[in-house]
């Protein structure tokens, strides 16, 4: 309604947006409480909250489209909700409004903050707190009174459901509620990554992803998609930025503001470097390769490429051809890599850590570039290795699995179980973070792989100097060595052989 997009004829469905910062600050470090009976007080929080900003959303929008019905049919639904939250209405006339069971939907929201304070404490009655079905019966109720509601679903959009923020205790306790299917409202959860999410409930049901949800990794998804398609959903992100947020902006497209640089060829960027160069990224195609799904770091990006350029008002200045220098945007697009992993190395315990694994993997792939050729490729061109593929499953130990979680929530490397590895295993690939392409002068080729048995993925994680050290040529020779040894080790294996040589 605020955009003018909220007409009915285009309205798809009801949707409420929520941001999990709210639950954050109502259950900060939530653990599960010690009795039964204050169990139910974060989704007694939740249902009020949501079912609050539901009902007083669909009045303001049902007021400017559905009036009529609205108001015949107003009484009727505030009755069938004071019933399913089974809550005392006011005196009348005002019980009857949507109004009424929002304000006292607030309240309930108050009081469940207010009891979550003293959950452990056994003098305090917790009271009675609402189910996990409710959300589900008063959606029924508002489907049933009105028509508007009936043609079309309900959805919950709850954003950065995420740990450690949101505590995986936490999760498991509203997983309840949001991880119902039902037929009148359905939940879409976002969190930062695989490892963020619990995929359990607090009366120990596991959730199966295919079976009772789906996961939708963004980063995935946009890694595999064709070019043309990711550009034109960047294109989109941005030109709707340029026309509605910033009206006086001198540029109301992608290309406008850094140009297009389509001819790059991967291979002949490959030869580049291991001549010594370091390729000038630039145009809307180089932002493209850069994202990993997260839009949020090309428009940081973009919006350095402005502030470097001198502002919108400098930018106005530029006459002919594209508005940001090529200089500017290559120096931006190193700066970004290198600006994410200073920030990676400031989290806590594992900073450090992470921050080496990833520059030993980079340093390797940089030298499988300038000392490997690409096996069974026309003209033999350079080694492009962005990602990890292990040979075989890996049993990780406690130490190495914490880091590799770590990793993964960070998306620092992108996980993807699609495919088998050369001996027949479905093993996750390791794809590195887009944007840290650059900083390790790599190509964005998806083609080739640093391929590593099981030992060698812990080294990689535990002492990834150590991992280094091992397989990062530093000469022709060096390369060749290693080639060898590689070559025994699979003969070895081939032979049935259960040590091959280290």
């Amino acid at each position: 309604m605020r955009v003018n997009e909220a007409e009915a004829e285009q309205t798809r469905y009801v949707g409420v947006y929520y941001r999990c910062d709210d639950l954050y600050f109502a259950f900060p470090r939530y653990t599960a409480p010690s009795r039964d009976e204050a169990l139910d007080i974060p989704i007694h929080f939740a249902t009020a909250t949501l079912l609050a900003k539901l009902c007083d959303s669909l009045e303001t929008w049902a007021r400017r489209y559905f009036s009529d019905e609205f108001n015949r049919s107003e009484s009727n639904a505030a009755a069938g909700l004071w019933t399913v939250l089974g809550i005392t209405p006011p005196p009348l006339p005002g019980s009857g409004t949507l109004k009424a069971v929002v304000s006292a939907l607030d309240k309930e929201r108050l009081k469940a903050a207010e009891r979550q304070r003293f959950a452990n404490d056994v003098s305090r009655s917790v009271g009675r707190s609402f189910g996990p079905e409710i959300v589900q019966k008063a959606c029924e109720v508002l489907a049933g009174s009105f028509s508007f509601v009936r043609e079309r679903p309900i959805y919950f959009f709850i954003d950065d459901y995420s740990s450690p923020k949101v505590t995986k205790a936490l999760q498991a306790n509203l997983n309840r509620l949001f991880m119902q299917r039902t037929s009148v409202c359905f939940f879409k959860l976002s969190t930062e990554s695989p490892v963020s999410f619990a995929r359990n409930d607090i009366d120990e049901k596991m959730y199966v992803e295919g079976r009772e949800f789906i996961l939708h990794n963004l980063g995935l998804v946009y890694l595999h998609a064709q070019l043309d398609l990711k550009l034109t959903f960047i294109e989109d992100v941005f030109r709707r930025r340029f026309s509605k947020s910033i009206e006086s902006f001198p540029a109301r497209e992608l290309e406008e503001l850094v140009g297009s640089n389509g001819k790059q060829n991967n291979n002949e960027l490959a030869r580049g470097i291991r001549a010594g160069d370091k390729p000038l990224l630039w145009g809307k195609e180089a932002l493209c390769k850069l994202c990993s799904g997260d839009i949020h770091y090309l428009i940081s990006l973009v919006g350095d490429m402005v502030r470097q350029s001198g502002g919108p008002a400098e930018l106005e200045k530029a006459s002919g051809g594209i508005k940001v220098q090529q200089a500017i945007q290559n120096q931006a697009i190193r700066s970004a890599a290198g600006s994410f992993l200073k920030n990676l190395r400031s989290i806590p315990r594992c900073g450090e850590q992470l921050v080496a694994i990833v520059e030993a993997f980079g340093n390797v792939a940089h030298s499988h570039l300038k000392f490997f050729d690409s096996k069974n490729e026309e003209g033999s061109p350079p080694k492009q290795a962005t990602r990890i593929e292990p040979y075989e499953p890996f049993a990780l130990s406690d130490k190495a699995q914490r880091l590799y979680d770590e990793l993964l929530r960070y998306s620092v490397f992108i996980e993807d179980f699609r495919g088998k590895s050369r001996r027949g295993s479905v093993v996750p690939r390791l794809y590195l973070r887009r944007f840290l392409i650059p900083h390790f002068n790599l190509t964005f080729s998806h083609r080739d792989s640093i391929e590593l048995e099981p030992a060698d993925f812990e080294s990689f994680l535990c002492d990834p100097k150590g991992f280094e050290q091992k397989l990062r040529p530093k000469s022709t020779e060096d390369a060749e060595r290693l080639e060898k040894l590689v070559a025994i080790s699979k003969d070895q294996l081939s032979l049935g052989l259960e040590n091959p040589p280290k």
